[in-house]
């Protein structure tokens, strides 16, 4: 006996293709909410980091377009008071750019926003401690062992973005190893939970992409240090009186060439107001005479002023002013210097860098002062200009 094929029922027929067209018909009235979800999906992953590469054309005498790289941290818990580098630390390594091989890019921009878990909403600038954006290893970033420093660009509370004057760029290649660094801080929410993310955004210029030459910087970074078995006490700058002292606040120790003594860039300052001054001339270490074009400062609140002063003339080659909040602890602004014209500054001069602080709270506050300086590198210039695998 023949047994027949077996037929599909009609009905689960008629299911299947009633059901094809519901969900076509739902995705064509949610497109919108269905990009959105699947963009964010990683954003529900507490743990994920999201990276997001945009292009965008400029009206710009120097280039015709930008490349720009938004990341977006893991979420970030607040759960008590986080003084400055005691806050959640995270880290994302990358590629600065996507293309399939190496080739010269120019850094111009880095800024950090904080957004609410997610992310929605852009929230106050308390939460920041400091962004970095750092590099392992590149053929055209200075390695000098005695001032080497992989960090190249950071913005902190008080100071959010940085943008490289005009005309200027930060070199480097578009394969290179680099990370951001971000952490966050927590001065005066105590009795509250709060879920945050950090957005970091750098923005740079592709060589290939360039109308203008742009004339490449290199960075120093300079910090105030105090040392730490000094058993000076601390002149009052207000009322002349002495008291209290300047104890270290980190195990981090510099020691100071040809003295043996020990030194700290993260000390506590007492509650009047102080001065501390510091020589940085061998931490800038100029081989000629060049420029600056960009001073990016880090300073915790209660700081009202950090300046780079040549001791050779006498003169303040830069002073950058806090402003601090009135209501509670933090910092609203911090001054940076940018100029497409540049500070001539010399390798015979000495310089020095002076932390003003006045503590208005009723506790011993801790402080760290330094600045990240961009000169312009007259030696890559010319290094740009005859390699052969560099140029455009």
């Amino acid at each position: 006996m023949t047994k027949l094929p077996d037929k599909k029922h009609p009905f689960n027929r008629t299911f299947i293709l009633v059901s094809v067209f519901l969900l076509v018909l739902v995705c064509s009235f949610n497109i919108n909410y269905l990009k959105e979800k699947v963009r964010s999906f990683s954003m529900n992953k507490e743990n994920s980091w999201v990276i997001e590469r945009k292009c965008s054309d400029e009206n710009n005498p120097y280039f015709t377009q930008k490349q720009q790289v938004e990341i977006i941290s893991p979420v970030i818990h607040i759960n008590k008071i986080y003084n400055s580098n005691s806050g959640p630390v995270q880290t994302f390594y990358f590629k600065p750019d996507n293309s399939p091989k190496s080739e010269l890019i120019w850094l111009t921009d880095y800024s950090v926003q904080v957004l609410d878990k997610e992310n929605q909403l852009n929230l106050p600038q308390n939460f920041i401690g400091h962004s970095n954006l750092d590099i392992a290893f590149s053929e055209l970033v200075h390695r000098q062992e005695e001032v080497f420093s992989n960090r190249l660009a950071m913005v902190s509370q008080g100071h959010t973005a940085m943008h490289i004057p005009d005309g200027f760029g930060l070199p480097f290649l578009s394969l290179d190893n680099i990370s951001v660094t971000t952490q966050a801080v927590n001065y005066n929410l105590k009795n509250d939970t709060l879920d945050i993310r950090h957005k970091i955004i750098l923005g740079f210029i592709r060589n290939k992409n360039i109308k203008k030459a742009l004339k490449p910087l290199f960075k120093r970074t300079i910090n105030v240090f105090v040392p730490v078995s000094s058993a000076d006490p601390i002149q009052d700058s207000l009322n002349g009186s002495k008291k209290n002292y300047r104890p270290a606040d980190s195990t981090v120790l510099f020691n100071q060439q040809n003295s043996g003594e020990r030194y700290t860039g993260h000390w506590l300052i007492p509650q009047i107001t102080d001065t501390v001054k510091f020589n940085v001339t061998s931490m800038i270490h100029l081989n000629y005479n060049t420029t600056l074009h960009y001073a990016s400062v880090h300073v915790q609140p209660y700081c009202i002023s950090l300046s780079l002063k040549d001791l050779t003339t006498g003169t303040v080659i830069f002073s950058s002013h806090v402003k601090n909040n009135t209501a509670n602890t933090g910092i609203e602004n911090i001054d940076n210097y940018s100029g497409s014209e540049g500070i001539p500054m010399f390798a015979d001069h000495k310089y020095e860098l002076i932390c003003i602080t006045n503590n208005t709270s009723n506790t011993d506050q801790d402080m760290i002062a330094g600045m990240i300086l961009y000169f312009y590198d007259k030696v890559l210039e010319k290094k740009l200009g005859t390699d052969v695998q560099l140029k455009r």
